[in-house]
């Protein structure tokens, strides 16, 4: 099987290697800055899931489908 070969931190500008070192060393965060809108995207990643903007029970449900949809394990 190809695979995509993960891209480096160090290969991103310096608002982008801020941004995925404050993240978890997960796979998804380097391919999603690959698109060049990374902070942008982790912006309204965030704001969804700020204590704030979503009651509980919702962001509970989105992310019971996310990992169903996904057959990930919740």
């Amino acid at each position: 099987m190809n695979r995509i070969p993960l891209a480096s931190v160090q290969d991103f500008d310096g608002k982008t290697q801020e941004l995925l070192s404050g993240l978890p060393p997960v796979n998804i965060a380097v391919m999603l800055a690959r698109t060049g809108i990374a902070p942008e995207i982790y912006s309204v990643v965030s704001a969804l899931f700020s204590d704030d903007y979503l009651p509980d029970d919702d962001r509970e449900v989105m992310l019971y489908r996310v990992c169903k949809d996904n057959n990930s394990q919740y």
